[in-house]
Parts: structure tokens; C-alpha cells; sequence
């Protein structure tokens, strides 16, 4: 299985990318052991609209517009349901 990252937003080379190139490396790694490899990384630009709906939606359509059409799409919400790793296995399969 192959795991795509979408991103709104390009981090900057600073401590914050640091973290994320060590935590994507070590993902990667880990990935690998369990067949999920490659990891990849698509980072989209932050839209410009004239409220922040509009620029989620923007944004959203640049996201899935890069999403192929043989992956299945898992959306992480910071203010969404939240559930264990287990669940969001059980949850991509079925879908």
C-alpha cells in the first residue's frame, strides 16, 4: 500500500521542517517494514479567497485534484471524530 500526505501550506526550512523530515524519514521506514512504502508528499499552496470557507473549499478541490483515482482518501480534522488506529483501519477497508 502507498500513503499519499496532502498539505495545504510549504513549510519552511526552519525547526518545524526539521521535525517533519525526521518524522517522515522514520515513517517511511517504519512504512517500509509494514508494506507500506513508498511514503510521498505533496505540499499545495494556501488559496486566497474572500473568507476562510472559500479558501478551505479552493484548497479542497486543488487537494483531490491531486489525489489518483486508485487511492482512497482519509481526511484528518483536528475538530473531527477521533478514534484509535485500529478504527481507521476497520474504516478505510470497508470503504
Amino acid at each position: 500500500m502507498r500513503l499519499l500526505i496532502l498539505a495545504v501550506g510549504k513549510l519552511k526550512r526552519d525547526p518545524e521542517r526539521d521535525l517533519f523530515d525526521h518524522y517522515f524519514a522514520r515513517a517511511e521506514t517504519a512504512g517500509r517494514k509494514l508494506g507500506l512504502s513508498p511514503l510521498s508528499m505533496i505540499e499545495v499552496p494556501e488559496a486566497r479567497g474572500p473568507t476562510p470557507a472559500a479558501r478551505m473549499a479552493a484548497e479542497g478541490i486543488v487537494m483531490l485534484g491531486k489525489v489518483p483515482a486508485s487511492h482512497k482518501v482519509v481526511c484528518l480534522d483536528r475538530e473531527g471524530e477521533q478514534f484509535g488506529t485500529h478504527d481507521l483501519v476497520l474504516r478505510v477497508r470497508v470503504q
